[in-house]
């Protein structure tokens, strides 16, 4: 089962913020995560997803002067989708980084970060948001 997904403006940028203009290491998401304050220990975030929760993040702790993250906050994927918990996230300002940042995952391949044919498939019943070459790649792995 595949559901396509249509391309929408993007307003919390999925682009990487690395300076050497590859792929985030897990590496450089913590230690950006955790000068930004969130606690990473306890988030599962695919490494797809890097830029665009860090990208998240930084608009959260810029937009919103004297913001906390909590020791119970965290993020993970859900059905293929990102889910961020912010316990604090109660003005309007900062749940609309956090609802953006859910919606553009959706498009967005959660292994390589590419938005090209990004769909929703399903895998052994696993929601998952892949590109093409992925899609074929984790169906091929599942399947031996």
């Amino acid at each position: 089962m595949t559901i396509k997904k249509k391309a929408l403006k993007k307003t919390v940028s999925a682009k990487n913020p690395s300076s050497s203009g590859g792929t985030m290491t897990k590496e450089d998401f913590f230690k950006k995560m955790t000068e930004l304050g969130f606690p990473v220990s306890n988030s599962y975030v695919p490494q797809g997803w890097y830029s665009l929760v860090y990208n998240m993040t930084l608009a959260i702790k810029t937009e919103t002067p004297g913001f906390i993250f909590g020791e119970s906050d965290y993020i993970k994927e859900k059905f293929g989708t990102l889910r961020c918990y912010i316990v604090n996230a109660l003005s309007e300002k900062t749940n609309s980084f956090v609802y953006q940042a859910e919606w553009e995952s959706q498009f967005i391949c959660e292994i390589c970060g590419d938005s090209k044919g990004t769909e929703l498939t399903e895998i052994n019943d696993w929601q998952r948001t892949l590109c093409p070459r992925h899609t074929i790649s984790e169906k091929s792995r599942r399947q031996r």
